[in-house]
């Protein structure tokens, strides 16, 4: 068992405790929950467990910080632009096939996404397996360069030239990182 903390313990700030167990029908290292212990106050709100407020949160923001484990277990971190479907429980990512994370993904498929409110106080992490699709290859018929056009709306909206757009993806050498969060935990409130 592990038992980790986050949060801090300053006047009025609420300590989180991550509780991991490893039992067979969970998995090793398998997340069974947050819990909330009282600040200097004797308070405990603002750590939600519940997984519809944070996938909620996530779903309102379009900017979080990647992390990816390099090849010497460092974690490696990247400020992202990126888009998440709550009933897939899916974040995506346009990124070019070159960058660090890719080849960090390509070893490595386990990444995490910080998303924090403006004042950075409020903020969920989603955690999970990734998939990353093929290289866009086509400025037509490419599944790629569609799911690449419908991120782009989700995060931007409408692009003047959707063509322009789509030959951009393809000499960028663009994919699509996947993210399928499994574990969400943070602190709303």
């Amino acid at each position: 068992m592990y038992i980790g903390g986050y949060g801090g313990t300053g006047y009025g700030r609420t300590v989180a405790i991550r509780v991991i167990l490893a039992r067979p029908d969970h998995g090793p290292g398998a997340e069974v929950g947050v819990l909330a212990a009282p600040n200097a106050w004797g308070d405990s709100r603002g750590m939600p467990t519940d997984r519809a407020a944070l996938s909620e949160f996530i779903t309102e923001h379009t900017r979080g910080t990647l992390a990816t484990i390099r090849r010497s277990g460092v974690p490696q971190l990247s400020t992202v632009s990126y888009s998440f479907d709550p009933r897939e429980q899916c974040v995506r990512i346009s990124v070019t096939a070159d960058r660090a994370k890719v080849a960090n993904l390509r070893r490595d498929p386990r990444a995490s996404i910080h998303v924090s409110s403006t004042d950075g106080w409020n903020y969920a992490v989603a955690e999970g397996r990734v998939e990353l699709s093929p290289v866009a290859a086509a400025t037509t018929e490419d599944d790629t360069v569609s799911e690449l056009i419908d991120l782009y709306r989700d995060v931007l909206g409408e692009h003047p030239d959707w063509d322009d757009f789509a030959r951009a993806m393809v000499d960028d050498k663009r994919l699509v990182i996947r993210l399928y969060a499994e574990h969400l935990y943070g602190r709303i409130g």
